[in-house]
């Protein structure tokens, strides 16, 4: 799960958790020429410089923001590349990172906040953790600089049609990080409803998902 860079095919992939970035890193590192942001040397600093002024803190350079990739490769060269991300319902999402964290080992600090319901957790990471989309997505003034976005919701035939157009030979996504028991059905009261619509209102109204949770 990690952000890719592949100079010689000319395009750059900006990881954004819970929206299929296991699967997508490893279909595109079977590209030849392909590195993942782990692998640059110097990004990690830039992304704990971005870290003091952003809203929002990114522990790993893997997951490094499409600004943070910007500023490293500069701008005239990130602006001749493909960018493209993934994005996911923030209710789908939030349910899906529940059930990840939960996966963990109880001694680990982020099984311990899923010890309590779906809401606790939601609650939590509205209050103390903010994971959001559009922070890792657009630059400091809140423009998106990611050429193509794809939804989860239609990933497949999405991720085809860029593959298509970067010429990349990849038949198909492999599974990878899928959350158990992600069928947990919502189930909010209104304080907690108000707290996602708040803290994530940006990438409801950006990327055009409906503000209130699904039924299911």
């Amino acid at each position: 799960m990690a952000g890719v860079l592949n100079m010689q095919k000319g395009f750059v992939f900006i990881h954004v958790p819970k929206c299929a970035g296991a699967s997508i890193t490893s279909a595109l590192l079977e590209s030849e020429h392909s590195v993942n942001f782990s692998s640059l040397s110097g990004l990690d600093k830039i992304v704990k410089e971005e870290n003091t002024v952003s809203a929002e803190v990114v522990h790993l350079a893997l997951h490094a923001r499409a600004r943070d990739i910007r500023r490293f490769l500069g701008a005239d060269i990130y602006s001749r590349l493909e960018s493209f991300a993934v994005v996911r319902n923030p209710w789908e999402r939030l349910r899906s990172l529940y059930h990840f964290y939960r996966g963990f080992p109880p001694s680990n600090p982020k099984h311990e906040v899923t010890r309590g319901s779906l809401s606790d957790f939601v609650l939590w990471s509205c209050e103390n953790e903010p994971n959001t989309m559009h922070e890792r997505l657009t630059d400091r003034s809140g423009k998106v600089i990611v050429n193509t976005i794809l939804n989860f919701e239609s990933l497949e035939s999405d991720f085809q049609k860029i593959s298509k157009m970067l010429s990349l030979n990849i038949s198909g996504l492999p599974v990878k990080n899928k959350s158990l028991n992600s069928f947990e059905k919502f189930s909010f009261h209104r304080r907690v409803i108000d707290v996602v619509q708040r803290t994530y209102e940006r990438d409801f109204d950006l990327f055009k998902y409906p503000f209130d949770p699904p039924d299911g």
